[in-house]
């Protein structure tokens, strides 16, 4: 496996995401699989709000909420998460919100480059960054895919530390 980062111009609001990617992607080979940020995806979506309403979209944007000293405890449609997925990282004094309709997101994108790079297999990723409960990190996790049929979890042997629980083997299956 050949893991290649891609250096790209800054994303603006509302921009056109696959035609972001194709200036952006020189070529695709056959069997690829594209990582894409959540955040990308939302900005593509016009998902951003004032800072000023921050309370009020993590309110809009929840169906539960726990109040904590450390931060809003909410659950979105992508899961548990702080401050409900609102981003105020790398946003240039506005909010960032959790983008919409992942999955047929990565799927419109996987369609338009594969016509493009006329290949016939490519995987695509949306990702984003949750919080663990009681720690001080943050996680990548897939919240969307399209082009993998098979997302399995494989549990090895068990490593009991005091920081970590289990040991997980992800394997993901080209389609």
């Amino acid at each position: 496996m050949q893991v290649t980062s891609i250096y790209t111009s800054l994303f603006k609001q509302n921009d056109d995401l696959t035609q972001f990617i194709i200036k952006h992607v020189a070529t695709l080979q056959d069997r690829s699989v594209l990582i894409i940020t959540s955040k990308i995806v939302a900005l593509a979506q016009g998902r951003t709000a004032s800072l000023t309403d921050k309370e009020a979209i993590i309110k809009s944007e929840s169906r539960e909420i726990i109040s904590t000293p450390y931060g809003t405890l909410t659950l979105t449609s992508a899961g548990w998460c702080i401050n409900a997925g609102v981003d105020e990282s790398n946003a240039y004094n506005e909010l960032v919100l959790l983008p919409q309709h992942t999955l047929q997101v990565a799927t419109q994108i996987r369609s338009m480059l594969v016509n493009h790079f006329k290949i016939d297999n490519l995987g695509i990723v949306i990702t984003d960054t949750r919080t663990v409960p009681l720690r001080k990190a943050t996680i990548g996790r897939a919240i969307a895919t399209a082009g993998l049929i098979r997302l399995k979890v494989i549990l090895a042997q068990p490593i009991y530390t005091a920081a970590l629980a289990g040991r997980h083997k992800v394997i993901l299956q080209m389609r």
